[in-house]
């Protein structure tokens, strides 16, 4: 009999520990969130008192390969596509039209269409791609000047 209290007992020592466990992780999260909440406070504060945000530098990207993802749905015909799609992507100041990347460089600086195409497959109409990926056949990187412009859209032929 006293084997079974003895177990019982360890047992909620376990109970104890898990709930002392389960409770810390609790304060800890709390804590987190208190600090997130204090350091949005604080930029929100800051510029609600006149301070300026930092503006984006380019310089802060280098060395950092830019990719973008984008998926998107096709239909050819009004029928869902599926097997390999020949894409053009280009990234458009919308205000001129003009091309500041396209996926194989030409083009730039004017609101022409990309030369050649970044083939992707294409399964029930879905696909995906990583703009920027050089490891695609056709497509160049993205220079992180392209978005030192506030106004940027993608443009697909």
């Amino acid at each position: 009999m006293r084997r079974n209290a003895r177990v019982t007992h360890k047992q909620s020592d376990n109970v104890q520990a898990r709930a002392a466990s389960t409770v810390f992780r609790v304060m800890v999260a709390l804590s987190l969130l208190a600090v997130l909440s204090l350091a949005v406070y604080t930029g929100v504060w800051g510029l609600a008192r006149g301070a300026e945000p930092v503006p984006f530098q380019s310089a802060q990207l280098e060395g950092v390969p830019l990719q973008i993802n984008h998926q998107g749905f096709i239909r050819e015909g009004g029928a869902v596509f599926n097997g390999i799609g020949e894409f053009r992507f280009a990234l458009v100041d919308p205000d001129s039209g003009n091309n500041l990347w396209t996926n194989d460089r030409s083009h730039l600086g004017d609101p022409g269409m990309p030369d050649t195409a970044v083939p992707i497959l294409v399964d029930r109409g879905n696909y995906s791609v990583r703009l920027g990926n050089t490891d695609l056949l056709n497509m160049t990187q993205i220079p992180t000047t392209v978005f030192e412009d506030d106004n940027v859209e993608l443009r697909i032929c």
